[in-house]
């Protein structure tokens, strides 16, 4: 067999290789953005963070941090059924109201440019001050 017929790129092939090119900024994405993370907090919530001036350490209490939230904690049960409300609530008229600006910044008009300056302002800002914040909790 010759070594140029055995790594010959096929229709086939490419389409393969292109579907894994195309899924790999979502799948590098999850594993850094979301799986470590979560493995994390997971390994998190079964010990106990001891702070030091060197980092921090980790105690192992098992469970025992899920029993104190959900058998001790008097506030834990409130406070959680409280969040969930508030998200059911609040994400259906978040996504609605970013559907319609996302509708109404999409059409053509007069000023559409200025419309869409004036919508982001909000964002432009919040990252300065964000900015300026880290820059301040560095100094001191």
């Amino acid at each position: 067999m010759n070594l140029r017929d055995k790594f010959k790129v096929t229709a086939q092939n490419r389409k393969i290789i292109g579907g894994y090119l195309f899924t790999l900024p979502f799948t590098l994405g999850f594993i850094f953005l979301f799986l470590y993370p979560f493995i994390q907090s997971v390994i998190f919530s079964l010990n106990e963070l001891i702070l030091g001036r060197s980092g921090y350490d980790l105690e192992f209490v098992g469970l025992y941090n899920y029993y104190h939230a959900l058998m001790i904690d008097t506030e834990f049960l409130t406070t959680f059924i409280e969040t969930i409300l508030n998200m059911i609530i609040d994400l259906p008229l978040i996504l609605a109201f970013s559907l319609f600006a996302a509708v109404i910044l999409n059409q053509k008009f007069k000023g559409r440019w200025l419309a869409r300056i004036i919508f982001f302002l909000p964002v432009i800002y919040g990252a300065g001050i964000v900015m300026k914040l880290e820059l301040e909790d560095y100094v001191t």
